[in-house]
């Protein structure tokens, strides 16, 4: 990776799909309107790296981190969001 940061953003995403691949199955546990923000949050948190690997401000892989970072610590994280609605979900059935 070093410090492109073309190739790390390009490797949070693609960690990020191989994730959401790999719990593909778990949806058939959550209602429709659960698992789409959790597709919504996958979205976004794509969305947010990329746009700011898009600033041509960024130069490297660190400040693509920290602007990461700093962008989450912001407001409340896409993933922050769908864990909150997972969890609602799931206290509903226990």
């Amino acid at each position: 990776m070093g410090e492109n940061k073309e190739a790390y953003a390009l490797l949070l995403s693609s960690t990020i799909e191989q994730e959401f691949e790999h719990n593909l199955s778990q949806q058939i546990y959550l209602s429709e309107a659960c698992w789409n923000v959790v597709v919504s949050s996958k979205n976004a948190t794509t969305q947010i790296i990329n746009s700011l690997n898009k600033n041509s401000d960024i130069k490297d892989a660190q400040s693509l981190r920290e602007e990461i970072l700093k962008k989450m610590m912001d407001r409340t994280p896409p993933s922050a969001v769908a864990l909150s609605f997972v969890k609602e979900e799931v206290a509903k059935f226990l």
